[in-house]
């Protein structure tokens, strides 16, 4: 039902304004918040996907009664997928916006400064409470049109009901007086006027006033405010007393929710929230039983979003009651962060004093009760290891069509010590055939199944991934991350869509070289995907001194990167060594975002070559005799990032690529050498060519981009300097040095 022209927040309380920024940041291959709306809808309808424990807990809890057989609905999930209960700043923006516009018509309205109506009133230690709300805005506006309709625009009482309406919105964030009225006005005005009046009490939270005054309307018979002045002054009674441990505040409240009880009255659909209200604050004990007996019944309250939110503020009582919080201490690892400071004032309960703590209650539960949501509660918390079998053998026991299914086919794939990996791989086949799964889950398992690829062409299919909430047009696909007060929005525009995954980028990096090569041809990978493979694969080769790869990458990259075309044909068309090592070294001056891994600091080149960004290397190549250096080994978790659950999810080479370990660390060691002290330098190098070849038009160019080198990147022994010296006393005349002022050593 719409509020009219006064409507508040259920508590209307006074909270800290929640600062934006998370403890923890959001990989660009996952979305804890739910993904698109259609993949919203279709977790609302009963398909959970894989469950992380880092999701909002709302959504959890909606997981939690998938899991046990009960229905969420669309109605209901739609309420828990946002932040609650915060206001809507969408909604009031449009609202405000919609009423600056509506007003403006009346000849002679006042401008209102900025266009902007703040809607936020402070009210102690740095807190504020939103005091209007949209419906507030969107029944002025309504309320214009009738009294413009009836009496006309250009009408002065009507400029006199707008004026006083403008005191009314600037109550909203600061005290203002309303002028006295005419007594010649007319009785409309008057009522009007009134309303008014009472309105201005109420966002000044004068409630005792707003109550008197809302009474005197109710027993106006011709006001048109009359039928809501006892609904507006009920709510009043009631944001007055929560604040407060009154016993005569609580008791006025509830005396005035009687007049709402008829269910012709109106206001009467928010009986149930306002009693409840009030029932948090003077009867927690009873309010918290009747909150977990309505959030477990077969239907979900319509005001679900908040009795929930009110039954994590209440917590567990007795310990493991309501067992949905018992579930969602353990199973939601911290809280999400919209509700981080309430957790701070009503108590953590979901904080365990250590990990093996949080196990055992989940181990314990599963074993006396043998639900699902123990069983995932305790898979998600275990590490791979011996003690997690009895779990694994019971998540085996799961079918397909469990919701409980694909959660616990993750976990098992992350516990799994790889004695069971071909019955693994072909249960994540199947998995990854459906075509309900979010792209999140399908990322999740895409991970997984990368880790046990069978061959080069396996792990092509396997390697691209998509983001879930970026489009190909570098927009949002409407997802909800952006509602919960993250600081940065993980999926940024200037991120491509497709991308390799972390986990494909730590196999891809330790493939050998000629498999990088095939990689990088093969043409059913996108091409900004080969192009990242051929730019790093390339990089090897040359510091590898390995010609003829070099050469064949070459070829791939005059298609996929022509911004350098002149670059790359001379490289193919160098006749001596020197020349083609200059060629290759003036190419790695010209791209600062250049790594041999792509798990490094490489950066796609995007636009013309001045356009190109990433940092510079100080670039050191070994002798065809170095040290075998054996790639780094892959910490952490790379598929959900601890956001699935605190167990350990240790990094898994396919078997094909761990076999050519001992190759790619003699590849390494000439492009990441571990003697640096014999290594050759191509700063060093180039420097050398431009001073010996003072009549390639290329020499002054390298010297310029040296000097930028040290500039957002790394130099080697002063190369910037020398560079500068060069340049400016051979090069005097050209664009190069005159683009040059500077040296940055």
């Amino acid at each position: 039902m719409k509020r009219l022209l006064l409507t508040l927040g259920l508590l209307f309380c006074t909270t800290n304004a929640l600062a934006s920024g998370g403890g923890y940041s959001i990989p660009w291959t996952i979305d804890p918040y739910g993904g698109t709306p259609a993949e919203q809808e279709a977790f609302y309808k009963g398909n959970p996907g894989i469950l992380m424990g880092r999701a909002p807990w709302p959504r959890l809890f909606a997981g939690w009664r998938m899991l046990q057989g009960m229905p969420v609905g669309a109605q209901a999930g739609a309420a828990l997928s946002l932040p609650c209960c915060g206001g809507d700043n969408a909604g009031i923006a449009a609202a405000t916006q919609a009423w600056l516009k509506a007003r403006s018509a009346v000849p002679g309205a006042v401008a209102i400064r900025n266009d902007y109506i703040d809607v936020y009133r402070p009210v102690r230690d740095f807190m504020a409470v939103q005091t209007c709300f949209p419906d507030a805005f969107d029944t002025a506006q309504r309320t214009l049109a009738d009294r413009v309709a009836k009496n006309g625009a250009s009408t002065p009482w009507v400029k006199v009901w707008l004026d006083g309406q403008d005191i009314v919105f600037a109550n909203c964030s600061s005290d203002a007086d309303l002028p006295p009225l005419d007594p010649k006005a007319p009785d409309w005005l008057k009522r009007d006027r009134a309303y008014q009046a009472a309105a201005v009490a109420l966002y000044r939270r004068d409630f005792a006033k707003a109550q008197q005054l809302f009474d005197a309307i109710a027993a106006d018979a011709a006001s048109p405010w009359r039928s809501m002045a006892p609904y507006l002054a009920a709510r009043a009674a009631v944001t007055a007393a929560l604040p407060t441990q009154d016993p005569e505040l609580y008791a006025n409240a509830r005396r005035r929710l009687i007049a709402l009880a008829p269910p012709t009255a109106y206001g009467h659909v928010d009986l149930i929230t306002l009693a409840g209200a009030l029932d948090f604050r003077d009867r927690s004990e009873a309010r918290r039983r009747e909150l977990a007996r309505m959030l477990t019944a077969a239907t979900l309250p319509p005001n679900v979003a908040a009795d929930f939110k009110d039954s994590r503020r209440l917590g567990q009582s007795p310990p493991g009651e309501p067992a949905y919080l018992d579930w969602l201490a353990v199973f939601g690892r911290e809280p999400d962060q919209t509700d981080t400071a309430w957790f701070e004032h009503f108590g953590t309960d979901n904080v365990w004093k250590t990990d093996a703590d949080a196990l055992d209650h989940a181990r314990g539960r599963w074993a006396e009760q043998k639900q699902p949501p123990w069983l995932l509660a305790a898979l998600a918390w275990s590490d791979p290891g011996a003690a997690a079998t009895e779990l694994t053998e019971a998540a085996k026991a799961i079918p397909p069509d469990n919701p409980a299914y694909l959660t616990a086919l993750y976990h098992r794939f992350r516990l799994d010590n790889g004695s069971d990996t071909g019955a693994l791989r072909a249960e994540l086949d199947t998995a990854l055939a459906r075509t309900d799964l979010s792209q999140t889950t399908r990322n999740l398992l895409l991970a997984e199944r990368t880790m046990v690829a069978h061959d080069l062409g396996d792990l092509t299919r396997l390697a691209p991934r998509t983001s879930p909430c970026l489009a190909e047009d570098g927009n949002p696909k409407g997802c909800l991350v952006e509602m919960f007060g993250l600081e940065s929005l993980p999926y940024s525009p200037n991120r491509p869509d497709v991308r390799f995954g972390d986990d494909a980028i730590a196999v891809i990096d330790r493939l050998p070289l000629p498999a990088r090569q095939r990689l990088a041809q093969d043409e059913t990978l996108p091409a900004p995907l080969r192009l990242d493979v051929a730019l790093t694969s390339w990089t090897r080769a040359v510091l590898m001194q390995d010609v003829g790869t070099a050469q064949r990458l070459t070829t791939v990259l005059q298609t996929l990167l022509p911004q350098l075309e002149a670059e790359w044909k001379a490289f193919l068309a160098a006749k001596t060594p020197e020349d083609r090592r200059f060629a290759a070294w003036f190419v790695l001056v010209k791209m600062p975002g250049l790594d041999v891994d792509l798990g490094g600091t490489y950066t796609r080149p995007q636009g013309a070559v001045a356009d190109f960004e990433g940092h510079w290397h100080d670039w050191l190549y070994a002798p065809v005799s170095a040290a075998a250096v054996p790639a780094p080994e892959v910490k952490g978790d790379v598929v959900c990032y601890g956001m699935c659950g605190p167990g350990i999810f240790p990094f898994r080479l396919p078997a094909f690529v761990q076999a050519s370990a001992g190759a790619v660390a003699r590849e390494r060691g000439q492009y990441q050498p571990a003697n640096q002290k014999t290594a050759g330098s191509v700063w060093e190098d180039l420097l050398a060519y431009a001073k010996a070849h003072p009549k390639d038009p290329r020499s002054p160019e390298a010297l310029y981009w040296l000097i930028r080198v040290s500039r957002f990147g790394s130099g080697h022994n002063r190369s910037s300097y020398r560079a500068y010296v060069l340049l400016q006393a051979r090069y005097k005349g050209s664009t190069w040095a005159q683009k040059s002022k500077y040296f940055y050593d």
